[in-house]
C-alpha cells in the first residue's frame, strides 16, 4: 500500500506543479500575443482543462501524502516539514483555486468586454499571472520540503 501511495503521490504532484509552470509559461506567451482568436481559443480551452486537472490532482497529492504518514514508519504529523507542507497546501489552495481562479475568470470578463488588446486585459492577464507565480513558488517550496525533509 505505502509504494503505491507513494506513486499515486508524486505522479498528482507532478501534474499539479508541472502543469502550474506549463500553463503559466503558455499563458504569458497567449495573452500578451494580443490576437482576439489566439487568445479566445486558448481561454476556452484553459476552461476545459484547468478545472478537471486542478480539482483532481491536488486533492489526491495532499490526500496521498496524508496516506503516507499514516502508513509510513519513518513519519509523523509531529514533523516539521510535513505540517509546514500541510499548511503551505492550504495556501496554495487559496492562491490557486482563489485568488488565481478568480483572475482567471476576470480575464476571461474583460476579453469579452474589450478583446486581447486593451489596456484593461493586459493589467487583467498581469494579474492572474502574479497570482500563478506565486502559487507555483509556494508548490516549488511544498517540494524542497519533501524531498530534503529538514
Amino acid at each position: 500500500m505505502y509504494t503505491l501511495l507513494v506513486l499515486v503521490h508524486i505522479a498528482a504532484a507532478m501534474v499539479w506543479i508541472g502543469g502550474g509552470v506549463y500553463g503559466l509559461l503558455l499563458s504569458q506567451r497567449v495573452l500578451s500575443s494580443r490576437d482576439d482568436a489566439a487568445v479566445g481559443s486558448y481561454l476556452e480551452t484553459v476552461e476545459k482543462v484547468n478545472g478537471p486537472v486542478f480539482a483532481v490532482a491536488p486533492p489526491v497529492a495532499l490526500l496521498a501524502g496524508i496516506g503516507l504518514v499514516f502508513w509510513g514508519e519513518a513519519w509523523s504529523f509531529s514533523q516539521t516539514w510535513i505540517y509546514t507542507a500541510l499548511g503551505l497546501a492550504v495556501v496554495a489552495a487559496v492562491i490557486g483555486g482563489g485568488l488565481e481562479g478568480g483572475a482567471a475568470k476576470r480575464v476571461k470578463a474583460v476579453f469579452a468586454e474589450t478583446g486581447a488588446s486593451s489596456l484593461q486585459f493586459a493589467a487583467a492577464a498581469r494579474k492572474v499571472h502574479r497570482f500563478g507565480w506565486m502559487d507555483v513558488s509556494v508548490l516549488l517550496a511544498i517540494m524542497i520540503l519533501m524531498v530534503f525533509k529538514p
